[in-house]
């Protein structure tokens, strides 16, 4: 992620003191999050997990990955300044600390952790194949949510709304986000298209489009066609 790409976001939480999707304001935007968040439980076993989250953001998130996944350690890094302060200021009594630095460039061993945690931030990077490769050299499982490439209300979405232009959003097919874990050492070792509601759009709209959610996850074809998110896991060789 540039510096031009992240200023939105500190402008984000400069003025609500988080960012837009996880202010809770909007409905559409809870109703969202939580299926992305009960999609990263249904991935995989996090219990006593030491996980980076790469592109942590203001921390809401996290958190709440390791209350609900009951991990033993947490780390949480983003460039932007202004989220990490606000990531902190919401940690209690938890083995939970943030820092600024890049998904780029990990500031840590090889092995350091169990799993990299990547949520939405891929697409922000650019260098996303970089970030994948390094955090597979940092822990020897990734975990990926992604806006869904294959979906072309998605792409339209992307070219017209003014939060996504503000916040530079893009997509990317899962081929190339399972490229970039195989170019790494890594295997697909889960996967799943899921979603339907957009982060941001009416409550009635967001209403019906989740009772049709599951349907649509339930199609092979039409849901990586109408998902909004492709989720997976890559697993390192051992040999690596």
């Amino acid at each position: 992620m540039s510096d031009r790409e992240f200023q939105p976001f500190e402008v984000d939480v400069a003025r609500t003191g988080a960012y837009q999707y996880s202010t809770g304001m909007q409905y559409s935007a809870v109703i969202a999050n939580a299926r992305l968040s009960d999609m990263t439980l249904e991935s995989m076993d996090w219990t006593g997990l030491r996980a980076l989250d790469v592109g942590c953001g203001d921390g809401v998130y996290t958190l709440e990955l390791y209350r609900r996944g009951n991990l033993s350690e947490l780390v949480g890094i983003d460039l932007s300044p202004a989220a990490i302060a606000a990531a902190g200021s919401k940690v209690a009594n938890e083995s939970v600390r943030f820092s600024v630095s890049s998904g780029s460039r990990l500031p840590f061993e090889n092995d350091s952790f169990d799993v990299a945690h990547l949520r939405g931030v891929l697409h922000h990077m650019q260098d996303p194949a970089l970030a994948v490769a390094e955090a597979l050299r940092v822990a020897n499982r990734v975990f990926i949510i992604e806006p869904n490439g294959w979906n072309f209300g998605l792409k339209v979405i992307e070219r017209l709304s003014p939060y996504h232009r503000q916040h530079h959003e893009r997509s990317f097919t899962s081929a190339q986000i399972d490229r970039w874990i195989m170019s790494s050492g890594g295997t697909v070792s889960w996967r799943k298209w899921g979603g339907f509601v957009p982060m941001f759009c009416p409550t009635g709209i967001a209403k019906w489009m989740k009772r049709i959610e599951p349907l649509l996850e339930s199609l092979p074809v039409l849901r990586q066609a109408t998902c909004a998110v492709y989720v997976v896991v890559g697993t390192r060789s051992p040999s690596r």
